[in-house]
């Protein structure tokens, strides 16, 4: 399958999933945010040009199924790809502990970006405090869920090479 077509239908899938899954699916009382973490995963594994533009379209998909603030999350997944992107430039490896920092590290700065955007256009927002009793739990989840998002990804990709040939 072309990696391009691949990646749009698994963004697609995740929105899909985000949407109507997530919100029944709070472990420990914190939303996971699926389509970060797929984004994370296929712009640090397979870099390409369409990850940027699919990553503002996931986060106006977000913007709009979640709080209506128009492009609050398509800014903030831009800034996270774009910086995933020049991380993967200098090193890539399939180790657990280095996708548990990556996938800790971009969520905090995915959170740190969203609520910086959210503070410029309502006041009423605590910033601080939302960056460590929600931003932070999230982080730390998805640090242990993403990696095995991944595995989940990499089979996929080996299953669709394997039935290719």
């Amino acid at each position: 399958m072309n990696q391009a077509i691949f990646q749009s239908i698994l963004v697609f899938s995740g929105i899909i999933f985000q949407v109507l899954l997530a919100p029944y699916l709070h472990p420990f009382g914190y939303k996971l945010n699926w389509v970060l973490m797929i984004l994370v995963i296929l712009a640090f594994q397979q870099s390409n040009r369409l990850m940027p533009f699919l990553a503002i379209f996931a986060g106006i998909c977000c913007d709009v199924f979640s709080h209506g603030m128009f492009g609050v999350y398509g800014i903030s997944f831009l800034f996270v790809i774009l910086l995933t992107h020049w991380l993967s430039a200098w090193f890539y490896s399939h180790t657990l502990l280095l996708m548990m920092i990556l996938f800790f590290v971009l969520t905090l700065l995915e959170g740190f970006f969203s609520l910086t955007l959210l503070e410029w256009s309502q006041d009423d927002i605590r910033w601080s405090w939302n960056l460590i009793n929600m931003t932070l739990p999230l982080a730390l989840i998805h640090a242990f869920v993403g990696p095995f998002l991944l595995k989940g990804v990499i089979y996929l990709e080996n299953f669709g090479v394997r039935a290719k040939a």
